[in-house]
């Protein structure tokens, strides 16, 4: 199965999930914009989580796991916990939809 990164190339993944990063053959992190505090990092997170929601429904063929993505966060930076958490609730919370 061809993946979407093959189909649509790695940049286009990269504008549909703008906080994900990738190199030239495939996903290599996140891409996190500065947090003022955990609050505003989980919200953020949480809009994140429904963008992945959206893409991954509109485009099931994309390659990237999310148990990569949710892998690859450095939880030893202050905000990424929050971040993380809304992410992952925001994804749950669509699920149970």
């Amino acid at each position: 199965m061809i993946s979407l990164e093959q189909l649509t190339g790695i940049r286009q993944i990269e504008r549909l999930l703008p906080f994900l990063k990738f190199y030239e053959r495939g996903f290599s992190g996140w891409s996190l914009p500065d947090a003022d505090n955990y609050h505003s990092a989980e919200h953020v997170g949480r809009l994140m989580g429904e963008r992945y929601v959206g893409v991954v429904k509109h485009h099931p063929d994309l390659a990237v796991q999310l148990s990569d993505i949710l892998l690859a966060i450095n939880l030893d930076e202050p905000n990424n916990l929050g971040y993380f958490i809304g992410f992952a609730r925001s994804i749950d919370k669509q699920i149970r939809a």
